[in-house]
């Protein structure tokens, strides 16, 4: 479950950014990103302690063709996850010394950046991992 919880904060905090006028937009970054990076820390000690069954999440999406929404960290993916969840803040800090017109705008593409990229280290599944690496590319 909190694989999932990983996976929807930034995604929900990038909604709340982009719709939040661009003077709190900075504060409401900042926030989301120190809130996503404990969360990453939380799930880092679970995925190694005696409870890393709390980082597994899945359901069916497609039954007919064998396709679930499979999440789970271990491994090199808990270190990638947890690198980008270090990473936000970070950013977010690098970033807030420039003005932007719009600000909302920028910063809540940085926490769809971080929700694809969250989701492409925990996918399990091949088309969830496609949908999620694809949901980064520029067009």
């Amino acid at each position: 479950m909190l694989s999932l919880i990983l996976l929807f904060v930034p995604l929900v905090a990038g909604f709340v950014i982009w719709l939040s006028p661009s003077n709190f937009s900075k504060r409401i970054a900042f926030g989301a990103a120190v809130v996503e990076m404990l969360l990453g820390v939380a799930a880092y000690f679970y995925a190694f302690s005696q409870q890393p069954q709390l980082l597994k999440f899945s359901i069916d999406w497609v039954a007919q063709l064998g396709i679930k929404f499979s999440l789970n960290a271990d491994g090199i993916s808990m270190v990638m996850l947890l690198l980008t969840t270090f990473l936000v803040p970070f950013i977010v800090l690098a970033s807030s010394k420039y003005n932007y017109e719009k600000a909302n705008v920028f910063y809540a593409l940085i926490f769809f950046m971080q929700c694809g990229m969250v989701g492409v280290f925990m996918a399990q599944d091949a088309f969830l991992f496609y949908v999620f690496c694809r949901s980064k590319v520029s067009r």
